[in-house]
């Protein structure tokens, strides 16, 4: 892989990107593989700074702490990262029997905790029904 392209791995392992195929083993791998050989840290030169040094740690600050509120923000689409990977597992995890009742009452092999509430779910697949009746 070149330089730069195990960046663009690590993104794409998120899920968001591709299909939402989360995987968070080649991740780590990914991460682990390509950390730089040295990490270089201006440090002020306290007491804290000179004893995370010489003890072998690096210290950070919270980030409730630090001087721009917008430093630690993350923002996540719920819709493409996290419901998609929760889907996922559900689905992976569900056992037999209640993968039949999930068919019986949403006509789904699969949860799709996307689908909105359960019971909106439910009154949708009725109203296709009766129009499938109707049309008979």
């Amino acid at each position: 892989m070149p330089d730069n392209d195990w960046r663009e791995a690590v993104l794409k392992s998120t899920g968001v990107f591709e299909e939402h195929e989360t995987d968070l083993a080649l991740m780590k791998l990914l991460v682990l593989e390509n950390k730089p050989e040295y990490f270089y840290r201006y440090r002020s030169g306290r007491d804290y700074d000179l004893n995370a040094l010489k003890d072998g740690y690096e210290y950070l600050s919270y980030p409730n702490d630090y001087n721009d509120p917008f430093d630690a923000r993350i923002f996540i689409n719920k819709e493409v990262a996290i419901i998609p990977a929760l889907n996922k597992y559900f689905n992976e995890k569900m056992k037999p029997e209640f993968r039949q009742i999930v068919k019986y009452l949403t006509g789904h092999d699969k949860l799709d905790i996307f689908g909105g509430r359960a019971d909106r779910q439910l009154l949708k697949k009725q109203e296709i029904n009766l129009v499938i009746e109707y049309l008979h």
